[in-house]
């Protein structure tokens, strides 16, 4: 009877070492894939802070195929920012959008006084979006913490 207490004994202590290890394993797992996401939460980042030295270098001489390449970043963000941050993202990027129609429509303006009119327009809507990615990056950057204070 003993070798069977014995046997007993270390099966339960196997099992229970079995589960803690598992236990680890899931928690570094969940660790490893918040790095994985992180990556690309940092990755969207950076591509609004791109985003953003773009519409400072160009103003509102900005081109449209000066943004094509950060759409990809807007449509990311749904993915790996909540709702309310992926709007904002969203948001700015039209703002961008909007100074690239604006310029536009300047361009072919008839009279100067219309010219005038959506010059300063424009030039409002870049002063807008310019308070706009403040706030975003703000929000963002407490997002992508890892450590929270």
């Amino acid at each position: 009877m003993e070798t069977s207490y014995l046997i007993s004994f270390l099966a339960i202590l196997i099992s229970g070492l079995s589960a803690l290890y598992a236990r680890h394993a899931v928690k570094e797992a969940m660790r490893s894939n918040e790095i994985a996401i992180h990556n690309e939460r940092l990755r969207i980042f950076k591509g609004i802070l791109e985003l953003r030295g773009e519409l400072s270098r160009h103003g509102v001489n900005i081109k449209e195929h000066d943004l094509f390449g950060y759409y990809e970043n807007v449509q990311l963000s749904e993915f790996y920012y909540n709702e309310t941050i992926h709007k904002k993202i969203k948001e700015y990027f039209d703002t961008a959008w909007e100074v690239v129609k604006q310029h536009d429509l300047w361009e072919a303006a008839e009279s100067k006084e219309d010219r005038d009119k959506l010059v300063a327009k424009t030039y409002e809507i870049l002063k807008e979006s310019r308070q706009q990615v403040e706030k975003l990056e703000a929000q963002m950057k407490e997002h992508l913490r890892l450590i929270k204070s």
